[in-house]
Order: C-alpha cells, then structure tokens, then sequence
C-alpha cells in the first residue's frame, strides 16, 4: 500500500485532531495558557475564570507534589500577612500526566478533602508543556491581570530568600508596577533562558 505526500501531509496536520491532543495554547509567548481541567471533585475549571487577575500557579509532578504544599502554604500565610491574598489568585495544579487511567480515582482520593481546597488535575500535562516545568520540582508562574508571565521559578525544598524574591514580584504586581527590565531569576532557573527570547 502506498500513499502519495500530500496524503501522509494532511494525515500528519489531522493527528492531534483524530487522537484528541493539542499543543497548549498561548504556549509560545508565555502567556496564561488556555485551558478547561476538572479538580479532584471533578468540578470543571476553566482559564477564563482567572482572566483580569493576577494569579500564582504551583505544579509539581509526582515527586515535586511534595514541596507544594509547603510552598502552597507559606506563600498563602506571607500574602496574608502582607494584605495581597485578596489581590491574587493561588491556584495549585497537580502534573498526573501519564497515571494509567484505571488509577484515576486512587490518585484524586490522594488530594485534599476539603471542597474549598481543590487542586487542578492536569492529566496530560498542559501546564508542565507550556512552561517548560522541571520534573521533581514544584514550579511556580506568576502571571499578572493582562495574563502575561511576570515571574517563573522550579523549587525544592522552602527557601526563605527564594520566598521574599516571589513576594516581592507578587507585591510589584499586586500594585501594578511595570517593569522596565526582565525579572531577575534565580541562577540556573528556565524562566533565565525563557526571558533572554523576550
């Protein structure tokens, strides 16, 4: 059987559309990606929900999942005491791209059971894809209310300095002061290659 180029081409072109996988939207200027995800009480949730506000994103995969609550936690307990939580949204999302589908139900009876406290289920890694995510580490965008990325860093363990340097972009844009220059990054981050392309 042979098939002509212009066959294999549009074949090609059709593929994310037949298999149901798209590459993430906005992915390219590093801007809030679109996205429709269901949290661990399969409520949906939706980009445009977060759209005209300022937003701090945490991932992590499997094992970076065990730094994001610690940082989910302190970073909440600082912008309370420092009058931004209002001024933010805090939105934790879970990289369980990959879990074999009939494990679904055991990972999400793993998150929290408290209904205000969802977490994002990203099934197929959208947000890690978009940004380039570093595996093993909670990895943390801000993003300001026009939707573009203003700060990005992949965290392990809590770092006090690393701390005050986020809460300081999350207070910048929280009082919409524009930058003239890019954020500087922590040494060896990706977000120091993402902004050398700005």
């Amino acid at each position: 059987m042979s098939f002509s180029l212009r066959t294999v081409a549009t074949l090609l072109l059709l593929l994310p559309l037949l298999t149901g996988s798209s590459a993430p939207q906005n992915a390219v200027d590093g801007s809030l990606i679109q996205f429709e995800l269901k949290d661990q009480f399969d409520r949906p949730h939706f980009d445009h929900e977060l759209r005209g506000q300022n937003v701090l994103i945490l991932c992590g995969d499997r094992k970076g999942s065990r730094y994001q609550g610690t940082w989910a936690n302190a970073l909440r307990d600082s912008l309370r005491s420092r009058n931004h939580l209002d001024s933010i949204e805090v939105v934790e999302v879970a990289d369980v791209r990959g879990v074999p589908f009939f494990v679904k139900e055991s990972v999400k009876s793993k998150f929290p059971k408290e209904r205000d406290s969802w977490v994002l289920m990203d099934w197929k890694g959208l947000f890690a894809k978009a940004y380039d995510f570093q595996g093993d580490k909670c990895n943390i965008v801000l993003f300001d209310r026009s939707g573009a990325r203003r700060y990005q860093v992949a965290v392990a363990e809590l770092s006090l300095p690393v701390l005050e340097e986020l809460l300081d972009h999350v207070g910048r844009v929280s009082a919409n002061v524009e930058d003239s220059a890019p954020l500087p990054q922590r040494p060896g981050s990706r977000e120091q290659k993402n902004n050398s392309h700005r």
